[in-house]
This record gives C-alpha cells, sequence and structure tokens, in this order.
C-alpha cells in the first residue's frame, strides 16, 4: 500500500481531502488488483492510516456448496501491531457483525457498550478501545469467496459486508460520512474491475436467484462452440490460434466440456477474475457456450449481456 505523506494527504485538507486522496490512490492501485479481498485490505489499511482508526474489521457473508450461510472475517487492520488479535476477533465479535448483517443496516458511532455485551465491552474498553460504528455494504453483484478458501467447498454468494470501526475516542464529525462515501465508492469500483462477479438476473427477483438453489458462474461448465469454421484443423487445440488474448488462449485450451469453470481456474491456476475475463472474450466471439453440470444450456445473456 502507498504511503500517505504530506503531499498525498495534507494536513489543510480535512476530511473531504483525505476521502478524494484516499479515493484517487484506491483508482490507480485497484488496476492490479486480482482479488476483492486485496481491496479490502487496501481499504482498511486505508482508513486506520488516513483516518487514525484503531482498527478496522470487514465481515462478510460465504456460502459453501450445501446452501449454508457463514459470517467470516475477511479483513483486519489494527493500528497497534500490539493488540491481541483475540481481543477483536473472537465469538462474541463475530455475532455482533451477525447481527448487522442480518439486520442489513448501518449504525452511527456509538460507545461500545451499546452494541456489545458487557464482557466485550470490558474487555475492549481494558485496550483502550471506547467507541465502535458499522457501515453496512451491499450491491447487486457476487462476491467471490475469500482468497485462502478452497474453490471446491465455497461459492460466491450477493455481497453483504459489514465494517467495524474500533476507536479510542471519537472522530471528527464530517470524518465518518468521509469513511462511509470511501467504502460505497469502493464497492462500485470492486464491481467495475471484476472484483465482484456477475448475478444472475431475473424476473421478480430481487435482481439475482437465490444462489442455495441455482448455479453460479464459476460452477457452470464451458464448451467450446461447435463451429467448424472456428476450426482450422481436427487438432482440439487449433481454434485457439487466432485468439489474441493470452488469458482466453489459456482457458480455451483449458476447456473440456466436463469440468467447471471452478475447477479448471484451480487447474491452469487462474484466478476467477481473470477467467471472467477471458471468458468473456471468447462468448463475444462465440467460440464457447456455458451449461449447467447436468448438462442444460445457459443463456451467457445473464451474465455477460448481449455479446
Amino acid at each position: 500500500m502507498n504511503r500517505y505523506n504530506t503531499a498525498d494527504n495534507p494536513s489543510s485538507g480535512g476530511q473531504n481531502g483525505r476521502q478524494l486522496v484516499l479515493i484517487g490512490q484506491l483508482y490507480r492501485a485497484a488496476v492490479n488488483m486480482h482479488h476483492i479481498d486485496e481491496m479490502f485490505g487496501w481499504l482498511a489499511r486505508g482508513i486506520v492510516q488516513i483516518f487514525n482508526v484503531q482498527v478496522v474489521q470487514i465481515w462478510a457473508m460465504q456460502g459453501n456448496r450445501t446452501g449454508n450461510l457463514s459470517v467470516e472475517l475477511r479483513t483486519l487492520v489494527c493500528q497497534e501491531v500490539s493488540l491481541p488479535e483475540h481481543i477483536v476477533t473472537n465469538n462474541q465479535v463475530a455475532a455482533t457483525a451477525t447481527q448487522i448483517l442480518t439486520g442489513k443496516r448501518s449504525y452511527p458511532l456509538q460507545t461500545i457498550s451499546n452494541i456489545f455485551t458487557a464482557y466485550q465491552a470490558s474487555l475492549l474498553s481494558r485496550y483502550g478501545l471506547n467507541y465502535c460504528s458499522c457501515n453496512f455494504l451491499t450491491n447487486g453483484r457476487l462476491l467471490p469467496p475469500a482468497h485462502t478458501a478452497a474453490p471446491t467447498q465455497y461459492i460466491p454468494v450477493p455481497f453483504e459486508a459489514v465494517v467495524l470501526h474500533f476507536l479510542r475516542q471519537p472522530l471528527p464529525n464530517e470524518a465518518l460520512p468521509a469513511i462511509k462515501l470511501i467504502l460505497e465508492q469502493a464497492v462500485s469500483i470492486a464491481g467495475n474491475r471484476g472484483l465482484l462477479l456477475p448475478a444472475i438476473s431475473a424476473p421478480g427477483s430481487n435482481g439475482f436467484l437465490d444462489v442455495r438453489s441455482q448455479f453460479t458462474l464459476p460452477e457452470l461448465v464451458p464448451h467450446r462452440a461447435e463451429d467448424a469454421n472456428l476450426m482450422t484443423s481436427s487438432n482440439p487445440l487449433a481454434g485457439s490460434v487466432a485468439i489474441s488474448d493470452k488469458q482466453a488462449r489459456r482457458l480455451y485450451a483449458a476447456i473440456d466440456g466436463h469440468k467447471s469453470l471452478n475447477e479448471i481456474c484451480a487447474d491452469i491456476g487462474m484466478d476467477l477474475k481473470d477467467a471472467y475475463i477471458a471468458l468473456e472474450h471468447l462468448m463475444a466471439q462465440h467460440r464457447v457456450q456455458l451449461t449447467e453440470p447436468g448438462g442444460q444450456v445457459v443463456d451467457s445473456a445473464l451474465f455477460f449481456g448481449k455479446l
């Protein structure tokens, strides 16, 4: 992460100046990010450094292949490296994050006794953490599993996250609204950069189909299009010669009509963001089609629009 020197973060700029600095740096940094967890970590470090927040956590929903949802800590950044992690990462804090995610609402700055159990509040105050604010974030796209998660066990779920800010003392009045705008802008940038995956739209739904009963993009099986004009010989890899994009060629060569996108990515060491971009390239050239694991063809427009 970039260091925030006096040139990037003028003391006379106030909270609005800090907000603009951080968003501007995020736009530049996002170009080299390959997973949403990179952005989560970047944001948390920036908020800690720019706004003098003692602890920033990002919790999000995670889904497994049996359809169960759980809350997972995706990012933790502490201003003081000597702070024991178990003070801010334990069952009590996880339960509070779950309640906030379930309630789908943000909370303004409050004393920790208004948010946590008496025991947890006492534990936090012992380490000088006296206040907490919570930002609930949502988006119409899907959140990929954590970068450390096994792709065969977890699936993308509708993006819902909560950002907890632990503070020694209250911030200036304009700081928390500035942080909220930064977080919302970051979610938009993540969607535009492909760090969040497209959701399946359906009439009458709330923007996506229920991921517990429907297949997500990583679970679908890519097939090479049965178009003789694309093939220059009987060699099954010959069609990839004319594909200019390097990642698209790698993905195309690995498609066997049996493995899901997740399985292909695991085989060739490609992350989902790059695979999505490569697949979109191949779809635009009508080189591949998608099916459910059972073989039913899927309308690619649900994921990629009209190509």
